[in-house]
């Protein structure tokens, strides 16, 4: 029988506790039919064990070098059989009954290319739970192209019909914003779904790849700007060019090269920057909100 939806683990050398709680919300999942498709890049001994336990409900195991995260993702896309498909970095997990809110809005809006639940953020033990989302939010197409990321990834689901008719996989080119790169793609088919719901936690702490990606991780968002908003400097883009030289400046020994106005000025570019995400949102905290 073909499931109502697909998961896609991609994994690689997480902590074991990670491992084991990504997987055990996923098969905690009731109501809609499902099938998991592991993808590991040849992890360490610790990191495979924790698998171990649910290694034979997984539909497909896979366990080999790739050429990185899009790599190993687009393995598993391509052996999806669900209507839905996502994919659960193994340093997230599910909220219960999220399958089911998921399924459930598919059947009600079949249209939508995905459909963007609610998500939070947590600590590195996955706990002090945070709302990523206002209760008041909705899509606004003109802020996210302009640079206002806030598709939260793993509270996503995308209809593989759609996800098919945009190419089918992942640009295995960006290591950053691969998530950001699809959204794109697939907002040609139609705008996304909000499901009011509890989906998914992402956890935050210093060594995810979003809090490391540095000067790499801006040049993949300008690369974005261009090729989908036809502006090299969009304020998205800006913001990200203060925020890194900020960042550099607070060095002790780079600070030393600049006058100590040159700070300030940075401050002033970078917040004017994100006032302007901020008027297309029509709210401070930069999230777009309904009417």
């Amino acid at each position: 029988m073909q499931p109502a939806i697909s998961i896609v683990v991609p994994s690689y050398n997480q902590p074991p506790e990670f491992v084991s709680e990504c997987l055990a919300s996923i098969f905690a999942q009731k109501g809609a039919s499902y099938e998991v498709i592991f993808v590991d890049g040849q992890s360490d001994p610790e990191t495979l064990a924790a698998v171990e336990p649910f290694r034979s409900r997984c539909a497909h195991f896979i366990s080999e070098p790739d050429e990185g995260q899009a790599d190993a993702i687009n393995k598993g896309l391509r052996l999806a059989r669900g209507s839905l498909v996502a994919w659960l970095n193994t340093d997230d997990f599910y909220e219960p009954g999220a399958f089911q809110h998921m399924e459930n809005a598919c059947k009600k809006n079949p249209a939508a290319p995905f459909h963007m639940g609610i998500g939070f953020r947590t600590d590195q033990a996955g706990k002090a739970r945070r709302p990523f989302y206002p209760d008041n939010f909705r899509f606004n197409r003109r802020a996210f192209v302009a640079g206002l990321n806030y598709i939260l990834q793993p509270a996503t689901f995308i209809r593989r019909e759609a996800l098919q008719k945009a190419g089918g996989q992942l640009d295995r080119d960006l290591h950053y914003v691969l998530d950001s790169e699809i959204w794109f793609r697939l907002l040609t088919l139609g705008d996304p779904d909000w499901v009011p719901f509890p989906v998914a936690c992402v956890r935050e702490y210093p060594s995810t790849k979003t809090a490391t990606g540095g000067w790499l991780r801006f040049m993949e968002i300008q690369r974005l700007a261009a090729q989908y908003s036809n502006s090299q400097l969009t304020p998205g883009v800006l913001c990200e060019l203060m925020r890194l030289i900020h960042e550099l400046m607070t060095d002790a020994e780079i600070s030393k090269l600049f006058p100590k106005e040159a700070e300030k000025k940075v401050l002033e570019l970078w917040g004017c920057a994100g006032e302007g995400l901020r008027m297309l949102a029509g709210r401070s905290d930069g999230f777009p909100v309904s009417n």
